[in-house]
């Protein structure tokens, strides 16, 4: 399993707070995103292969990237944070967009798998999605 961290803070480093009969304000404080991939086969021999999905955070729609695919099949699973398949497709071409537009704010996974003309799916790569 290989697990990759990158850590992007967005905002300034000062802030000012302001208080309310009902509600506060911090402005100009960071909001960290963490893109990470979470497993990959990448150790496997044989297996020339790179995903990208990108932009991580987004608002509506999430660009899905294969290069190098020796597998005739590839899928996606996009499932929230409980589980709960939301989005299930064949990839294919090189490029895949996908509408998230309706989805909630929140975290989501995004799962791609190699099905070889069977009906079992072998997980490739995870993906941690962050919908704004």
């Amino acid at each position: 399993m290989c697990t990759k961290i990158l850590f992007i803070f967005v905002g300034q480093l000062f802030y000012t707070n302001h208080l309310g009969s009902n509600a506060s304000l911090s402005q100009g404080v960071q909001q960290a995103f963490e893109i990470s991939v979470l497993t990959s086969i990448e150790k496997e021999s044989g297996i020339h292969l790179s995903l990208i999905a990108y932009p991580n955070p987004t608002l509506n729609y999430l660009n899905l990237e294969v290069n190098g695919s020796e597998f005739p099949a590839l899928h996606f699973h996009l499932l929230e944070m409980s589980g709960k398949l939301i989005i299930s497709d064949k990839i294919n071409s090189n490029s895949t967009m996908i509408d998230m537009d309706h989805l909630s704010s929140g975290t989501y996974f995004l799962k791609i798998y190699s099905g070889l003309g069977t009906d079992v799916l072998q997980e490739i790569k995870t993906f941690k999605i962050v919908k704004l």
